[in-house]
């Protein structure tokens, strides 16, 4: 299948021009300005690549572009710009992010070797990002399975503390609490390194002494630098890391809303195992 790519100018001449230069060598789409291309590339599958003139009433290139890097991280962005709008250009390369710009008039022994250098650049970006994900999403499987195992009852209590934290995030309106949630799970880890008779004489009740106390007290500082060996996990991490009761304020104001939506999960839980009524639990912490 060729890759799909979209092109926008407002000259309808210029994409009748680019459709008979460039349909057979891609799946090709035209748009007449930046309004109807965000619309097309919003209710159609994705765009490998983006081609866009510069000069466009009301929505310029280089805004449409950086439009689409915010909406379509993936898709590869082209300019098309005419002498004079050369300084614009180069800072819509420098500030937006685009792959590349080419002059107007683009000869199709330019355009042709630069639209498949940006379906390649397309494919590494796919292929890369869909790698690190397998990565994260292995190792946070591995962490839990190794909690599961060391901790049976740790490895339960985080999945209920996710459960807790994806219904306040629905309740409080937060924006994908995805972070939020894995944090929650993930917040026991550092249990999997405590020695275990530690750790059942003190869900028990039992004496501690002050050194396994101090043990037990440095665990969330443990899962941090655990999650925090996981690419693209280091905000989870941190809120992994400010769970610890002697961590300073975050600067980050979503680490901080994830610290008190997790303490307030936790404290709902300890409340709830303790046999006290759910709707008993929620009146107490309120």
């Amino acid at each position: 299948m060729n890759p799909r790519i979209i092109c926008v100018d407002d000259e309808p001449r210029v994409l009748k021009g680019l459709r008979r230069r460039l349909g057979r060598e891609f799946d090709l789409h035209i748009a007449e300005g930046g309004a109807e291309a965000l619309s097309l590339m919003r209710s159609s599958e994705p765009f490998q690549v983006i081609v866009s003139d510069m000069r466009m009433p009301v929505m310029s290139g280089a805004q449409l572009l950086a439009q689409v890097r915010v909406e379509f991280p993936d898709t590869v962005r082209v300019l098309l710009t005419g002498q004079s709008d050369l300084e614009d250009a180069i800072a819509a390369v420098n500030e937006g992010n685009i792959f590349r710009f080419l002059s107007k008039p683009c000869p199709p022994e330019t355009l042709l070797p630069a639209l498949n250098d940006a379906v390649e650049h397309n494919r590494l970006i796919r292929s890369e990002r869909e790698l690190l994900e397998g990565t994260v999403q292995g190792s946070v499987a591995l962490l839990s399975e190794i909690l599961a195992i060391r901790d049976p009852a740790a490895a339960d209590r985080g999945m209920r503390l996710k459960n807790h934290v994806g219904a306040l995030a629905k309740a409080m309106n937060i924006e994908r609490p995805w972070d939020i949630e894995l944090a929650a799970t993930l917040s026991e880890i550092g249990y999997s390194l405590v020695p275990s008779d530690i750790v059942g004489r003190w869900r028990e009740g039992g004496d501690l002494t002050p050194m396994e106390e101090a043990l037990l007290a440095e665990q969330p500082k443990v899962a941090r630098e655990l999650v925090a060996k996981i690419p693209r996990l280091e905000t989870v991490a941190d809120m992994v890391g400010q769970l610890a009761p002697d961590a300073l304020p975050s600067a980050n104001p979503r680490v901080g809303l994830a610290v008190d939506v997790i303490n307030a999960a936790m404290l709902y839980d300890r409340l709830v195992q303790s046999g006290v009524k759910e709707g008993a639990a929620v009146r107490q912490m309120t």
